[in-house]
């Protein structure tokens, strides 16, 4: 009986590593090309997040990376923030601006608050782009992979130890020494 739990013991062991393995290179793919595509430094953060224990390396790099630009200019594609006006590389307008003095201004505003001239009811604008984010599917990978190896691990456990301990010879092993110990007694 125990080699056969012993058969299943190594296979679970290289299921374990395989998908923990797995994982850690799903976060390393991610880590680096939302990395790059901040403009942030993608081999550090990438093996923070991949050598960091209990992922925390990808938990900071969560935390850090909401500070970088994550945005470009729908004429050119330059990177560009939430903070600006227009864009730095080609000059489109991002955001509403007085004609007079430049300042941003907010929809709907009839004066300017800075030098008080009159502004016109619609301003020509372009919208920034904004990169799709794909954090949930690392999200559900980091969460669905360890409860399906432990789902795993317990199915095949379960499965050694009731295929192990039949009652059918718990009751013969039984009845055979109740019947050796009636003859020695004899």
């Amino acid at each position: 009986m125990a080699n056969s739990s012993g058969i299943f013991v190594l296979p679970i062991i290289l299921l374990f590593l395989f998908l923990s393995i797995g994982l850690e290179v799903l976060i390393g793919v991610y880590v680096y090309r939302d990395a790059v595509r901040r403009g942030m430094n993608a081999v550090l953060w990438t093996l923070v997040a991949v050598f960091a224990p209990y992922l925390v390396g990808f938990i900071i790099y969560l935390f850090v990376r909401e500070n970088h630009p994550n945005m470009s200019c729908p004429e050119c594609n330059g990177k560009i923030t939430e903070q600006y006006v227009v864009c730095p590389s080609c000059g489109a307008p991002l955001k509403a601006a007085c004609p007079n003095c430049k300042t941003p201004v907010e929809a709907g505003w009839k004066v300017c608050p800075t030098c008080a001239n009159p502004l016109p009811e619609e301003y020509e604008v372009k919208k920034p782009k904004k990169a799709k984010d794909h954090l949930w599917k690392i999200l559900i990978a980091i969460i669905v992979v360890p409860i399906t190896i432990l789902f795993i691990i317990f199915a095949l456990f379960a499965g050694v130890k009731s295929s192990g301990s039949s009652s059918g010879n718990v009751e013969e092993y039984t009845e055979s020494t109740e019947l050796n110990y009636e003859k020695m007694k004899e």
